[in-house]
């Protein structure tokens, strides 16, 4: 997959033909303002596949974040909390 850079301009004229690029070679388009990146035009499947793999990459790392935290007995958490409990209910 390579790297394109294109000016806004570039986009403004030649839109249809970007866009048809995008979808056809699934490579990214870097578009600039003033020489600067601005946006990334990107096939729309493909943004959605990225942002499911950033959820689920979130999730892993809260899972791994729980799974490091310490325990305690449930009945010591709800004293904490102000609450009584009882092992037989």
């Amino acid at each position: 997959m390579s790297t394109k850079i294109l000016p806004i301009s570039d986009l403004r004229r030649q839109a249809n033909e970007i866009i048809n690029s995008v979808r056809e070679t699934n490579d990214a388009v870097y578009i600039t303002q003033h020489g600067r990146p601005v946006v990334v035009l990107v096939e729309y499947e493909r943004y959605e596949q990225l942002q499911q793999d950033l959820e689920d990459l979130t999730d892993r790392l809260s899972l791994q974040a729980a799974a490091a935290e310490p325990t305690r007995p449930y009945a010591d958490f709800m004293a904490e909390m102000g609450l009584s409990y009882s092992a037989s209910t």
